[in-house]
């Protein structure tokens, strides 16, 4: 469980002071939920892996 103070998007950003930032921290968390339960890690979230699909190359 997770518990956060409720804050929008526009406010969290100004808050940190930098957009690429945030939205590499969020890039990574949604990959660690994605790969942590290949490895072990972590429990499989099947919403977040339906709507994940990675890059394909070619």
């Amino acid at each position: 469980m997770c518990a956060s103070e409720p804050l929008k998007l526009d406010d969290y950003v100004r808050s940190i002071g930098d957009e690429k930032l945030v939205i590499d921290m969020l890039v990574g968390d949604l990959q660690r939920v994605v790969e942590y339960p290949k490895l072990g890690f972590a429990v499989e979230q099947g919403r977040a892996r339906r709507r994940y699909s990675p890059p394909t190359t070619g």
